[in-house]
């Protein structure tokens, strides 16, 4: 995993604020290449990222199975690439009368939808990217676990006839560990909102 300080030709579009990521701040990357032309890189990430974290509220504002919110960690554009990470939405309030495991299932559902929806979106609003990175977190009572990843790419595609929403997920080219419809953590790894994931 390449380190914010790594990057080159970026800038890091990272949340400053509360647990579902309220409030971006825009800054360089250490270690900028000179960009094409003065200031022309710093607006490009300005206007792409805007314009994807407008359609992201209005388009994903509530999921398939619970209307809480979908919360962005962190966004970071380069001139040929895209890293996102997402705080997973939490049940419905309407769901605390199910049992846990139901709940627990629906979560992971509609993880899932999400990470399809949110590669569709960066491709859509990116249009000058192919590939891109995008993780999914959970939030827990001992702190946030990574449970989906994936390195995606525009030219990906799914057959219509794929109806499992975790083959189209893996086709899509997320990573994810499945234990009876259930995400289970994956392997800790950096947060690099600031902080780990526990490692268990």
């Amino acid at each position: 995993m390449r380190s914010i300080g790594a990057l080159r030709g970026a800038h890091a579009l990272k949340s400053q604020a509360g647990r579902r990521g309220q409030g971006l701040a825009l800054g360089p990357a250490r270690g900028l290449a000179r960009p094409r032309a003065r200031g022309a890189g710093l607006m490009e990430s300005l206007c792409a990222a805007g314009e994807f974290v407008r359609a992201l509220r209005v388009k994903l504002r509530f999921g398939e199975l619970t209307r809480a919110p979908l919360g962005l960690l962190r966004l970071q554009i380069t001139e040929t690439d895209v890293e996102c990470d997402l705080l997973a939405r939490d049940a419905d309030r309407w769901d605390a009368g199910l049992s846990g495991k139901v709940r627990q299932r629906n979560e992971a559902q509609q993880a899932l939808h999400d990470a399809i929806q949110v590669r569709a979106l960066l491709f859509q609003t990116l249009r000058g990217l192919d590939r891109g990175e995008l993780r999914i977190y959970r939030e827990t009572q001992s702190g946030r676990e990574l449970i989906a990843a994936g390195r995606v790419e525009r030219r990906d595609r799914v057959a219509r006839n794929v109806r499992s929403l975790a083959m189209r997920a893996k086709l899509l080219g997320f990573r994810f560990a499945f234990e009876d419809d259930v995400l289970l953590r994956m392997a800790p790894e950096p947060y690099k909102g600031g902080g780990w994931s526990p490692a268990g």
